[in-house]
């Protein structure tokens, strides 16, 4: 489990999650990024689930070509690597934000994904996936429109230190760090950071 989410902001938008500790079989463990480009179906996506799981659906979603559009994409790679919907809920399924430019280019489509469930959001609010998100919801209410792209990361990144102090499937990015990457017209690319220290005084944000 982790935490991802998204802040719109005045020019574009910002996605951040955590990198906690993934353990595997072989009782090592590693911190892993959880926010990922895929450039064949230009799309940005942050998972929550299942790391493994997770990880094998991106992997077979780098590999699809000349797609009609991402849902459709997804949607059959996901039965492909998980089954028919149909067969019932799973509690250990894949969990993810999808985020992806809308036809002719202007603005986004954001899609909270469960399994093979997509359901559209509003790309002008926040959101947020995993653990720790029952935590920050007041916070996810706040209109974040008038903001920077540097305020928007600061914002989120609050939002992860809290919520990993609380919620323990979430990690402290100041022990593991954190992913973020900004989308407008452009995707940029996925950074790492390590904050020395985080002032979760700043939760309580007014933005006017």
């Amino acid at each position: 489990m982790t935490l991802v989410i998204y802040v719109p902001f005045k020019n574009g938008s910002t996605m951040i999650s955590d990198r906690q500790n993934t353990c595997f079989q072989d009782l090592t463990s590693e911190p892993i990024d959880k926010i990922v480009i895929l450039p064949n179906l230009k799309a940005v996506l942050g998972f929550a689930g299942p790391t493994q799981k997770c990880r094998y659906l991106v992997d077979q979603l780098r590999h699809v070509g000349a797609p009609s559009s991402f849902e459709e994409s997804y949607r059959e790679v996901y039965q492909r690597c998980y089954g028919s919907p149909e067969l019932g809920f799973r509690s250990d399924d894949v969990e993810l934000i999808g985020v992806t430019h809308k036809l002719g280019g202007e603005g986004l489509v954001v899609h909270k994904i469960l399994g093979a469930v997509m359901n559209e959001v509003d790309d002008k609010k926040c959101a947020a996936i995993g653990g720790g998100t029952k935590y920050i919801v007041p916070q996810l209410q706040l209109d974040t429109l008038t903001i920077d792209k540097e305020k928007a990361e600061e914002f989120g990144l609050t939002l992860l230190a809290y919520a990993s102090m609380i919620d323990i499937s979430v990690g402290n990015p100041m022990t593991y760090g954190y992913n973020v990457v900004s989308i407008g017209t452009e995707i940029s690319p996925v950074l790492t950071h390590y904050p020395e220290s985080v002032d979760i005084k700043k939760l309580l944000y007014n933005f006017d």
